[in-house]
């Protein structure tokens, strides 16, 4: 088992680039909530989710990062913005399986 998980680590592509760019968009949630921070926080994700697809955290913290702009920022936003962010909020949940995919799409 654990020379499996180090041949996966190894054929891993995210590595320190991807965890510097989910972390960078984690470290804008301390600052005041605005929009603005939340579409720079988005923006991080996608960077990270295109330099790894498959990454699960990368997914999570973005549909959880869209799904915070659609509730939080509703009166700022246009109907149909907030809407279509709902929708791909939820159609990025990864699995209903997962937890953190529950905590994040139970706030829809």
């Amino acid at each position: 088992m654990v020379i499996l998980a180090a041949r996966e680590s190894q054929t891993r592509k995210s590595g320190a680039r991807v965890a510097d760019l989910l972390l960078r968009a984690n470290a804008l949630c301390l600052n005041a909530q605005s929009l603005k921070n939340w579409k720079d926080m988005e923006a991080l994700q996608r960077q990270a989710l295109a330099a790894d697809p498959g990454n699960a955290s990368a997914t999570e913290d973005l549909a959880s990062s869209l799904l915070v702009q659609a509730w939080n920022f509703a009166d700022v936003l246009k109907d149909d913005a907030r809407e279509k962010l709902i929708e791909k909020a939820v159609r990025l949940r990864p699995s209903p399986w997962i937890p953190t995919a529950l905590r994040s799409t139970a706030r829809w």
